[in-house]
């Protein structure tokens, strides 16, 4: 008896348990189910305007000089002195003496020509005398028919005056010489390589040294065929302003310029069109802030391009794969728009044509953005 208490005890508890339990799950009463409350991401938005916008075209290059060139001697002779200026680097004027030959050489040859030019001289004269008494004889003799040209001295007369004429150009040339032997700069300048010094003996031709010229500096820039539809070139009648940029401290420096001229050809390598720009009297300060120019030196380039009327600015965070944006209209919902790029800048993408003056774009990412699909903006957020 005791044994089937054990065994039948709780198994009545277990079947007693369960029955409760499943009239307490079928009498409890049944909770309210409410629909979701819809949810709108919310989204930074602006307005868009539309406004005129200056092309900017960014290029790079290195500065070089205008005029540059080999000074060369045109006699020879030992070089006596050179001028302070005379060395690399150094600062010299148009007609400053930068050295001075021996002239010994070249005063004797003057003087040899002198002589010359003056036996030369005597020689016609004695030649036009002769000349005038073999026609005075002609014409007391009375004689029939005309004298002959040798007979009134004319090949004697234009030989001694050939010689004159020789003469004279042997002394214009020796005085000529004479003056070479102080060379001076062709120029106002500066010294980029020095190649000869006092006591050295040169020879004609010899190069003395490397110059160039200090009012203009030149610089090439390349651009691409787009970039080239941006501007107006020079041959088209205008000259745009460029402003070089140069960083080669913690304070970037910057000088004025304008572009004169395109080449020819476009580089076969590259296939790129080069601009000149030229920089009016580069090499001194233009102020206490910009150094002069350097040859050599690098430095970018901001060319003045064309204006684009009635065009969109957009930040490049706003804008979607495919060029599109996505536009909201007055219920908040999405729209999506395809534009028409015409120009790129780092931060943004100058639109022409897919938007209205005063439509509403996102400037959030949204990984989610079907037409239609509603957003909340960021300002109206509680």
């Amino acid at each position: 008896m005791k044994r089937s208490l054990k065994i039948l005890l709780p198994l009545v508890i277990l079947i007693g348990s369960i029955i409760t339990s499943r009239t307490l799950i079928s009498s409890a009463p049944e909770a309210e189910r409410k629909p979701p409350k819809p949810t709108h991401p919310v989204v930074e938005i602006i307005e868009v305007l539309s406004e005129e916008y200056r092309i900017t075209i960014h290029s790079r290059g290195t500065i070089a000089p205008k005029t540059e060139g080999t000074l060369v001697a045109e006699v020879a002779g030992r070089i006596l002195s050179t001028s302070p200026n005379f060395q690399p680097g150094g600062w010299f004027k148009a007609g400053e003496v930068l050295l001075t030959l021996d002239p010994t050489d070249h005063q004797h040859t003057v003087t040899i020509a002198e002589a010359e030019r003056s036996q030369a001289a005597l020689a016609l004269q004695k030649t036009e005398a002769e000349a005038a008494q073999a026609k005075q004889s002609w014409e007391q003799m009375a004689l029939s028919g005309s004298p002959t040209g040798l007979t009134l001295y004319q090949p004697q007369l234009a030989e001694a005056r050939a010689k004159l004429a020789a003469a004279e150009a042997r002394l214009a040339q020796a005085q000529r010489d004479l003056e070479r032997s102080q060379i001076i700069a062709p120029y106002t300048g500066r010294v980029l390589e020095q190649q000869v010094d006092r006591g050295q003996f040169i020879t004609r031709g010899t190069a003395l040294a490397t110059l160039y010229a200090t009012d203009l500096a030149e610089v090439r820039l390349p651009i691409t065929d787009r970039q080239a539809r941006f501007l107006i070139l020079p041959e088209q009648g205008h000259q745009p302003p460029v402003q070089l940029v140069a960083h080669s401290t913690s304070n970037p420096q910057q000088w004025e310029g304008q572009i004169v001229r395109s080449e020819a050809t476009i580089d076969p390598q590259t296939h790129q069109l080069y601009l000149i720009a030229q920089i009016q009297n580069p090499y001194t300060p233009q102020s206490e802030s910009t150094p002069p120019l350097r040859i050599g030196q690098f430095v970018r380039a901001e060319i003045e391009g064309i204006t684009l009327p009635q065009v969109f600015l957009i930040p490049r965070v706003a804008i979607r794969e495919g060029n599109q944006v996505l536009v909201v209209d007055s219920e908040n919902r999405i729209e999506r728009r395809t534009l028409e790029v015409v120009w790129q800048q780092a931060d943004q993408l100058i639109i022409s044509s897919g938007l209205q003056a005063g439509e509403r774009i996102i400037l959030t990412s949204l990984p989610y953005a079907p037409d239609g699909m509603q957003v909340k903006e960021k300002s109206e957020q509680k």
